[in-house]
């Protein structure tokens, strides 16, 4: 990685400390109960929206076929 103004080294901050990793900081956090509860909340209802996505995928593609003068 190339040093810019401003830029930072993989792996540290602006003042070059160490940065946590994203996996740490999640383990962390996952210690305390409500964070834990609101954090499968939060998956449940992302679920649903994926899902909800994979669904109207192929019914876009579809549109867009009929619309391209497809049968």
């Amino acid at each position: 990685m190339t040093e810019e103004a401003g830029a930072t080294i993989a792996g540290t901050n602006e003042a070059g400390k160490a940065m946590t990793k994203l996996k740490d900081l999640k383990a962390r956090f996952m210690e305390d109960p409500e964070f834990r509860k609101e954090y499968a909340r939060a998956d449940e209802e992302y679920a649903l929206v994926e899902a909800e996505c994979r669904h109207a995928a192929p019914l876009r593609r579809s549109d867009r076929h009929k619309a391209d003068g497809g049968s």
